[in-house]
């Protein structure tokens, strides 16, 4: 197999999408960061961090899949790649010296900033060895580490007030979105043994939480208008009138959509839909 082919093959196992997404997560943290200034494009650091929360993020789905690769035959038949396309040893073989080579990188460049990003892979392999066979524990783990992006932000410039909301907001979107996967993985997930939520207490009581975390997303789009009120600071018409149209009718949109949700791919394209929901959200809090 030649290398460009692997080279393709490792691209599609990264989900560009998702570190697209990342980046731009990033980007929208530094931006309210800084006041709403665009100066952090011309900052070393931030290019730094920036590049390595996106490789750490590949490498996370990397060694994701080289763990899951068995259920994702029966859960994913057709977009199955690890053991199919690239072997598990050659993948591993990658992870291990970029992962080497970004640390030294890291350490470099943001110093002590290095350690809080290399914990972040250690939770991902941790994750992917373990952590996603628990029930709740896994679905956790990601929406903290999802959250951390943005709060990545806050560490190299300052932790205001948007910047928190923002994370707040990732963690609850993708813990949503992480039950959901579960509830669309249940089969093969079944046939392996693990313990993930829907498989533990059923589907029909996975599907109350959902519910009942769609409301508590509801109610927090709230509190940053609270808080403002409380500390006699202004509060931003703008923001209430975006967040209304662009993130909570989405949200009660997504609710009766869930109602209907009956089989995988019913759940496939829900998840997709909360991952819109998830950039819908960080461009409202924009607006604080």
């Amino acid at each position: 197999m030649s290398i460009k082919t692997d080279i393709i093959h490792f691209y599609n196992i990264s989900r560009p999408l998702n570190l697209a997404i990342a980046f731009v997560s990033f980007c929208l943290g530094a931006f309210i960061a800084n006041k709403h200034s665009f100066v952090f494009l011309n900052h070393t650091v931030f290019w730094a961090v920036g590049t390595g929360l996106v490789l750490i993020a590949a490498g996370g789905y990397w060694i994701n899949d080289v763990y899951d690769f068995r259920i994702d035959r029966i859960n994913k038949p057709e977009r199955t790649i690890i053991n199919a396309h690239l072997s598990v040893k050659k993948v591993v073989t990658v992870y291990i010296i970029m992962y080497i080579l970004l640390f030294v990188l890291l350490v470099i460049t943001v110093k002590k900033l290095a350690f809080i990003m290399m914990i972040a892979a250690f939770l991902l392999f941790i994750y992917a060895a373990w952590l996603k066979r628990t029930t709740l524990l896994g679905n956790v783990t990601v929406a903290f580490l999802t959250a951390l992006v943005l709060m990545m932000a806050g560490f190299i410039y300052t932790f205001n007030s948007p910047v928190v909301w923002l994370a707040v907001f990732a963690f609850e979107v993708n813990l949503i979105r992480e039950i959901v996967k579960d509830i669309e993985d249940i089969e093969g997930d079944m046939y392996f043994n693990l313990q993930t939520l829907p498989i533990q207490i059923g589907i029909k009581h996975t599907r109350i939480l959902v519910y009942v975390l769609y409301n508590v997303l509801l109610i927090s789009c709230w509190l940053p208008l609270i808080q403002q009120i409380l500390t006699g600071n202004p509060y931003s018409v703008i923001y209430i009138v975006v967040s209304f149209f662009i993130v909570q009718v989405p949200v009660i949109g997504l609710q009766l959509h869930f109602t209907q949700c009956k089989n995988k791919e019913d759940y496939g394209r829900h998840s997709l839909f909360v991952k819109i929901l998830m950039l819908t959200g960080m461009i409202s809090i924009i607006l604080l």
